[in-house]
C-alpha cells in the first residue's frame, strides 16, 4: 500500500513523505519503508540518510 500524510493532512509537518506498507508478503518479511514523494515527476525516490558521527 502507498500512504502519503499531507495528502489527507495539509498541516503535517512532513511534506511529499510517502509511506510504501508492505502487508502480506509469503516468504518474506512484512513492514514500512519511507520514500521522498517527487510531485513534479508523479514518482517516488529514495530517502537521504544522514549519519551523523559523535
Amino acid at each position: 500500500f502507498l500512504y502519503r500524510e499531507d495528502y489527507y493532512n495539509k498541516d503535517t509537518p512532513e511534506q511529499n513523505v510517502a509511506e510504501c506498507i508492505v502487508a502480506k508478503n509469503r516468504h518474506g518479511e512484512t513492514g514500512t519503508v519511507k520514500l521522498q514523494w517527487l510531485p513534479q515527476f508523479t514518482t517516488f525516490a529514495d530517502r537521504e540518510w544522514r549519519h551523523d558521527e559523535g
